[in-house]
């Protein structure tokens, strides 16, 4: 359903995000009114297959963008040492042979299948244009490392992240995901408290939950704070374990801070904590908030809750030095704080510096 245009390949990570879309091209069901064939303009590639010479041609026949000839992809090797000492796999070769072929860019082989990501970014990417009329995809269930030559050119639709020759971090098409989780996608049964789910089922309700975060956080971003709040509201209807609710929790309270919510914010918090997670921005959040509601007290016991979970992370003791110093103006616990940390770290230039200047 995500995947838009008369011809497409979508990129998928493993069984359970390939075999329900092969089952759901060839057999009626709900998703197309019962009738098949459905969605055979679209090429599901499952990337683990990918590493064999035999699916390669299959995909070819099919139609993807594949440069190499069928007696070509069977001298493939099954990987090979490139330039920057990563092990490229068959799967690396061809997908970097579908971007460039799809851009009607001819690489040399094996040479120019074999640079770093960047330069392969810089070749193909950069300039990237559909000319063969099949789009590309990667499911959002694929795995960071399989996304090294793309990242940075990924626009997230939905469930899929399209190819595009625009860069930048977190891209979403907000209209497309929008129309697509509330008016397109069935979720009945993930829905429904009735029908039991087991942990494995639970787990692969984060993958749409993710979707939720990602776009209310992008209105967050253009300050519709409103309308952020009541996308994360809808994803709390899926029934997550606990500790996975925490990001719901975590991004509400972020949201309702901004609102100056403060009250509200604090709830969504302790809700986190709750759940059993234990974690350093969480308690630094809480003490912010304290700190604007003006309890001082609390703020303090927050941060130094935060040291205390994590000592060697900066963060924590950088609040407590300008908490004390700014808010509470008391010099002697700011330098204090300063001293202890350069105890376990005496080689940190910033905090020396500034223990110094309060010793003047």
């Amino acid at each position: 359903i995500s995947c838009e245009g008369e011809k497409a390949v979508v990129f998928t990570n493993g069984d359970n995000d390939t075999f329900p879309l092969w089952f759901v091209q060839e057999t009626p069901s709900e998703v197309n009114n019962y009738k098949v064939p459905f969605k055979r303009n679209v090429a599901v590639a499952n990337l683990s297959l990918l590493n064999t010479n035999w699916y390669c041609k299959q995909l070819k026949k099919w139609g993807a963008p594949i440069s190499f000839t069928e007696e070509e992809i069977d001298r493939l090797p099954q990987g090979m040492y490139g330039k920057d000492g990563r092990v490229y796999l068959l799967k690396d070769i061809i997908i970097r042979d579908m971007l460039a072929t799809n851009s009607g860019i001819k690489l040399k082989y094996p040479d120019d299948y074999l640079v770093s990501p960047h330069e392969f970014r810089q070749k193909v990417l950069k300039n990237y244009k559909n000319l063969t009329g099949c789009e590309i995809y990667f499911a959002t269930t694929v795995s960071k490392d399989n996304l090294y030559d793309v990242e940075p050119f990924l626009v997230l639709k939905g469930l899929v992240q399209l190819v595009t020759a625009d860069s930048g971090d977190n891209q979403i098409d907000i209209e497309k995901t929008e129309e697509f989780l509330f008016k397109r996608y069935k979720m009945k049964s993930m829905l429904d408290p009735k029908v039991k789910k087991d942990e494995n089922t639970r787990g692969l309700l984060l993958n749409y939950v993710a979707l939720y975060v990602q776009l209310a956080q992008e209105y967050y971003k253009r300050k519709e704070i409103n309308r952020a709040t009541e996308i994360l509201e809808k994803a709390r209807e899926f029934e997550l374990d606990p500790d996975k609710k925490a990001i719901l929790f975590y991004n509400l309270s972020l949201f309702n801070i901004h609102a100056q919510n403060y009250q509200k914010a604090l709830i969504y918090l302790d809700s986190v904590e709750k759940s059993g997670v234990k974690d350093v921005q969480l308690l630094l959040q809480k003490g912010l908030i304290y700190q604007s509601l003006n309890e001082l007290k609390k703020a303090e016991e927050s941060y130094l809750k935060a040291k205390e979970i994590a000592p060697m992370r900066p963060e924590p003791v950088q609040t407590l030095y300008q908490f004390y110093l700014y808010t509470l103006n008391d010099t002697f616990k700011a330098m204090n704080i300063l001293r202890e940390w350069l105890f376990k770290n005496p080689n940190d230039t910033v905090a020396q510096r500034l223990l110094k200047e309060l010793e003047r």
